[in-house]
């Protein structure tokens, strides 16, 4: 992640999303698919991991935000978690708790944990700080 600030990002209006999420996630830009899928870089999360093991630290979490959508997992979410389980093991971590941001309130951003494993969804209890 970086500190420096990113252009705003324009919307994507309802219809446009749908006939964005019907497109291939390659044929999109960057803006596009943030507004219909949550994708993890592999090399990314990999160069993530050790540093954070550098660091002293575990990955007990990770997390993505649903600007309009409410906050449990999408078809595509489960999709994306199923193909990481793998990956967990590869990194020698458990099975993180998949936490999920809806900012359809804004005022009132709603946050819920989710177990996915097998595409299996239960949801974790989870304690705010």
């Amino acid at each position: 992640m970086s500190s420096k600030s990113s252009p705003a990002k324009p919307k994507i209006s309802s219809p446009e999303r749908k006939e964005a999420a019907s497109t291939q996630p390659e044929e999109l830009s960057p803006e596009e698919r943030a507004e219909i899928a949550f994708i993890m870089d592999a090399q990314e999360m990999f160069q993530a991991v050790k540093d954070m093991r550098k660091e002293g630290l575990t990955l007990h979490a990770v997390y993505h935000s649903h600007p309009h959508d409410p906050a449990r997992p999408s078809i595509t979410d489960i999709k994306i978690a199923n193909e990481w389980e793998e990956n967990w093991s590869r990194l020698n971590l458990a099975l993180p708790i998949y936490m999920l941001v809806s900012l359809m309130d804004k005022a009132h951003p709603d946050v819920r944990g989710y177990w996915i494993k097998n595409g299996s969804v239960v949801p974790a209890s989870i304690l705010p700080i």
